[in-house]
């Protein structure tokens, strides 16, 4: 198994030959790749519908994403799975993943031998499974936090209850820092990781190390706070959607 580096590949007009070049570094061959999809060209939305024969809800779905995902995701590439939430008798709930078009047809062009693809938030449970010991009984809630975006997942076992992707992460503690402090991107990045702390507590203010302390800290503190608003959003979400108030 091998994972890509990370990188902006729209941003990269020669992305297929960065990737057949981090392939011959690494010595792997794929037969079949998987593309992990994440950001703003994508969207995963849930959808309650009535407890029907899988013929017809297979009928409506289509209606569904005929009728109501294009209208806003136009030239977009659509797909659905059903959450299977134990204890759930009332309803179905439907995942629906969106993903724009050119997206799509960028990966197509540029990687060789695509088998699937796949949003990163449904692809950090899919890495859970292979943990050993997972408690059938137990609620996790996985969080992936990158430069751009901050995969969430929450699943009870092996059973995924509800995947997000939150357009929030590194970048934008280090965008601030830079405001903050005036500097530039990499000094941001190396105070975030060197010296970044997240307080509960107002920082005193002293010397001059002392105070550009207090503001990396306060700054940081601040994105954090925003970060955890994101993530108690899809917790409370996952628990209307589901109703399953385990999940806490």
């Amino acid at each position: 198994y091998g994972l890509a580096p990370s990188l902006p590949p729209v941003d990269d007009p020669h992305f297929g030959r960065t990737f057949r070049d981090f392939c011959r570094a690494e010595g792997l061959r794929p037969r079949q790749t998987v593309v992990g999809l994440s950001g703003r060209t994508t969207m995963i939305r849930y959808l309650k519908v009535p407890i029907v024969p899988d013929w017809k809800l297979d009928m409506m779905m289509d209606f569904e994403i005929d009728e109501q995902t294009t209208k806003f995701a136009k030239d977009s590439y659509c797909d659905y799975r059903k959450v299977d939430i134990p204890g759930l008798r009332k309803y179905n709930v439907m995942m629906i993943g969106v993903s724009s078009r050119d997206q799509i047809e960028f990966f197509l062009e540029s990687i060789p031998r695509i088998a699937s693809f796949n949003f990163n938030a449904l692809g950090l449970h899919g890495a859970a499974l292979l943990a050993p010991g997972l408690n059938e009984e137990e609620v996790v809630l996985l969080i992936d936090i990158g430069a751009a975006n901050t995969e969430i997942a929450i699943m009870r076992g092996r059973t995924l209850l509800f995947g997000r992707s939150v357009q929030y992460g590194g970048n934008n503690f280090d965008a601030d820092i830079v405001t903050a402090l005036n500097t530039d991107i990499a000094q941001a990045e190396k105070l975030k990781i060197d010296k970044g702390l997240v307080w509960t507590k107002a920082t005193p203010r002293g010397d001059t190390e002392l105070r550009e302390s207090a503001i990396l800290n306060e700054t940081i503190t601040a994105d954090a706070r925003m970060l955890y608003t994101h993530i108690a959003s899809a917790v409370q979400f996952c628990k209307e959607q589901a109703r399953f108030y385990e999940v806490s």
